[in-house]
């Protein structure tokens, strides 16, 4: 018989948060702080989330559970066990708005949001910052586009957009105009043989938000990633270059 396979073998929220720990890695937490994540974290690799989530299955109580932990890889996971339609869009709304991990939104979005019954409602009701079909065009809500145009951030433009279905909710196109690179060092990141990109500054044109010439990385100064920070804006991934 395999784990997880009768009652007496599932596990319980503390077993699973003991495993989590016996995980974790310091390398692991340490990056996960340069993307945006507190200390309320273990550093558990994306794939030993997935395995674990595999001998689980579908267990929606015991994800309720897990994302009342707070913990990151708690939340991870039980993203990963849900079954999308089997929660309402008002226990979704509670679970995005109590999100504060860019990687949190991403595995909630991908997972649960874009297989839901309600998908493209709660994308538009939620998201800050929406895809478009480009690495410099992306769709941004009113607040956010607010923000950066109150603290006069630089390397952007905008333009009027309207979305249907989301009439109660007023968003932004939005234009990567900063201008950067190339990247000096493309073959290793490629290789994994570095853990940070780099190129010369004298190539970056001094903007706050700017893309890296030849590949689809925008990246922006710690100004605006402390904007992104305080006003804790969803869909969007931080990590340090």
């Amino acid at each position: 018989r395999r784990p997880y396979e009768s009652r007496r073998d599932i596990m319980t929220k503390k077993e699973i948060l003991k495993e989590l720990e016996s995980l974790g890695e310091e390398k692991v937490r340490k990056q996960n702080r340069k993307q945006g994540a507190g200390e309320n974290q273990y550093g558990v690799r994306l794939g030993s989330l997935r395995k674990i989530a595999k001998k689980i299955k579908i267990d929606n109580a015991l994800a309720r559970e897990l994302w009342k932990t707070d913990i990151v890889e708690a939340r991870m996971l039980a993203t990963l066990i849900m079954k999308p339609e089997d929660f309402s869009s008002e226990e979704l709304d509670d679970m995005v708005r109590s999100m504060g991990f860019a990687r949190v939104a991403d595995w909630m979005n991908s997972y649960i949001v874009k297989n839901h019954p309600e998908n493209e409602a709660l994308r538009k009701k939620w998201f800050d910052l929406l895809e478009f079909e480009s690495s410099t065009h992306f769709v941004i809500s009113d607040r956010f586009h607010q923000a950066l145009v109150e603290a006069e951030i630089t390397g952007w433009s905008d333009y009027k957009v309207e979305i249907e279905g989301s009439e109660d909710r007023q968003y932004h196109g939005f234009i990567v105009d900063g201008k950067a690179g190339p990247i000096l060092n493309l073959d290793a990141l490629n290789n994994f043989e570095a853990d940070r990109t780099e190129f010369d500054l004298k190539s970056w044109d001094g903007s706050d938000i700017f893309n890296l010439k030849g590949t689809l990385i925008v990246a922006c100064t710690e100004r605006v990633a402390n904007i992104i920070r305080k006003f804790k804006f969803t869909n969007v991934e931080l990590e340090e270059l």
